[in-house]
């Protein structure tokens, strides 16, 4: 199903202290049956709150006519509105031309009313979409406002309802999330926080004509992975070699959890038609006395799929006593930790407070630092404006913040 590519982003140097290094970890899909495309079991749990009445509702109900058209026969699509309640509209109905004519009679009576009840929707996605071998679970849920109790009220603690999309994640299901219309009006670091422990992506539509293409996108993502609930697991074979962190910036950025006494570290579902690329901070220690120089085994790294197949590699480092050589950085995975480092900045640029805005330009100083040092133009480009209107207003308006998260999550090529 895949082979394994490991690279180094430098050597090692020896020396008396343990440093970190970056190893990417590249999936590449050999696809010798031909097979790429798992059928996808889909649950969309769009926001009817009042707050959507309008284009917003309308163009909602064009994006999920066209999610019914393009699945596939195998494929099965669960669909509910969620508001002071939750109304489910789809049932695990299949894919074919009787499928978005069916939809287009459940919807078209849908009105913008209540309150926005989130955990509802996630609560939903949980129950409504079953686990069934050989198939790729994936959750989207649009929304256009703050989560709210039922007399309509704003949550304050959001913990529970980030450990509700966790759970999904641990489930198995990829849950991305929408922020529909202005961004000022929805939580984005929330939506942020959803998708990061629900292992899926994020998307801002601040304009509504933009969500049908972007949900089409997701769509044909999901129809394209051949592989469910892939894990890698990763066994020091040197001592005090450490892993510390890890996360998926390829084909798009996605935070993963670091591991505890050697778990697996979940990836989710991985697609047929391109590689998947995952970084590893790793703690490399020095050699001991009497250690000569050289290539040196320090990781057995194993991807792996529901115990259906697997693929190992080794990982091996070079030493050297050389600094000039321990120098010579590996230009590709260096622009890949780049970016990783530059979605961990946009990710807390998303909860800097307004009243924080020394803060919000060390961000965007540093990430435009880190975007033109990896070459990454356009990015370095929103960076530096985002900062002429910090300094011009004194705070960072919630529509460029979006934008700025999403463009860095959303591509696993920075440009």
């Amino acid at each position: 199903m895949f082979e394994l590519e490991l690279t180094w982003n430098r050597a090692a140097h020896t020396g008396k202290y343990a440093r970190p290094h970056v190893l990417r970890v590249r999936a590449i899909p050999t696809n010798k049956d031909g097979q790429i495309g798992l059928p996808i079991r889909m649950g969309i749990a769009v926001d009817t709150s009042g707050s959507m009445e309008g284009e917003k509702l309308e163009y909602a109900k064009r994006a999920c006519l066209t999610i019914a058209d393009q699945i596939r026969p195998q494929d099965r699509l669960w669909l509910c509105s969620f508001d002071s309640q939750i109304a489910p509209l789809f049932n695990g109905v299949a894919g074919g031309g009787a499928t978005s004519s069916s939809l287009a009679k459940s919807i078209s009576g849908l009105q913008a009313s209540g309150v926005t009840r989130t955990d509802y929707a996630l609560d939903w996605l949980s129950r409504s979409v079953p686990v069934e071998p050989g198939t790729v679970r994936v959750g989207i849920l649009i929304t256009d406002g703050h989560p709210t109790d039922a007399k309509g009220t704003l949550i304050g603690n959001l913990v529970p309802l980030v450990d509700q999309a966790h759970q999904l994640g641990l489930q198995g299901l990829s849950l991305s999330t929408v922020g529909l219309g202005k961004a000022s009006d929805f939580n984005t670091s929330f939506l942020i926080d959803l998708c990061n422990r629900g292992h899926g992506t994020f998307i801002y539509a601040d304009m509504p004509d933009k969500l049908e293409p972007q949900l089409r996108e997701c769509l044909l993502a999901a129809q394209a992975m051949s592989s469910s609930d892939a894990y890698l697991l990763v066994k020091p074979l040197y001592e005090d070699v450490k892993p510390i962190a890890f996360c998926r910036v390829r084909p798009d950025f996605v935070p993963l959890d670091s591991p505890t006494n050697n778990c697996p570290v979940q990836l989710g579902a991985l697609r047929g038609n391109t590689p998947t690329d995952i970084l590893m901070e790793v703690e490399i220690p020095p050699l001991r006395f009497g250690e000569s120089t050289g290539q040196r085994d320090v990781l057995q790294v194993r991807l792996e799929s529901q115990g259906l197949w697997q693929a190992d590699a080794i990982a091996s480092i070079h030493y050297t006593t050389s600094f000039t050589e321990s120098q010579k950085i590996n230009k590709e995975v260096d622009q890949d930790r780049l970016m990783w480092e530059i979605n961990i900045h946009t990710d807390e640029l998303s909860r800097t407070n307004d009243d924080d805005a020394n803060r919000t330009g060390e961000l965007l100083a540093d990430i435009h630092h880190k975007a033109a040092q990896a070459g990454f133009s356009s990015t370095a480009d929103q960076a530096a404006q985002a900062l002429g209107e910090l300094q011009k207003s004194g705070k960072l308006d919630a529509h460029t913040t979006a934008v700025l998260v999403s463009n860095t999550r959303a591509t696993g090529d920075l440009t």
